[in-house]
């Protein structure tokens, strides 16, 4: 660009150079998100634990193995007034702090409440009779 290298080299060109502004992937409107969230019966329990993992997924933007692997009970704490979930290991080993909407924690809590969960993986299976088991 400055003149220094000949017009055909571009740094486009070297292996390895990091791109910018082509992102792969498809992000969800805000109504396709408002349709998706409102698809689980919040009445039953596996449609309470539905609704609560879709909060999570969509109002804190978590990758679907942090969702599973990080989620605990003990990993949701109030920092400064808001609710947090704390020291989650994502993408990369990076390890990151992620903000917990109002309507998140009340999903969260709808669901443990719900399913009698007091300690470990907040995300269980719920059998055929609605009971929780894991």
């Amino acid at each position: 660009m400055t003149g220094l290298m000949p017009a055909e080299a571009s740094i486009n060109e070297v292996k390895g150079a990091p791109r910018r502004g082509n992102r792969i992937g498809n992000w969800l409107t805000r109504e396709q998100a408002q349709e998706l969230i409102s698809l689980p019966d919040r009445e039953s329990l596996k449609g309470k634990r539905d609704y609560a993992l879709l909060a999570l997924l969509l109002g804190c933007g978590l990758r679907r193995t942090e969702l599973v692997s990080e989620v605990k009970i003990g990993a949701i704490a109030q920092r400064e007034n808001r609710w947090v979930l704390v020291d989650i290991t994502g993408k990369g080993n990076r390890v990151r702090s992620v903000v917990v909407p109002a309507w998140v924690k009340a999903a969260i809590d709808a669901w443990t409440t719900a399913a009698g969960i007091t300690e470990g993986k907040i995300f269980r299976a719920v059998r055929k009779g609605g009971k929780v088991w894991g």
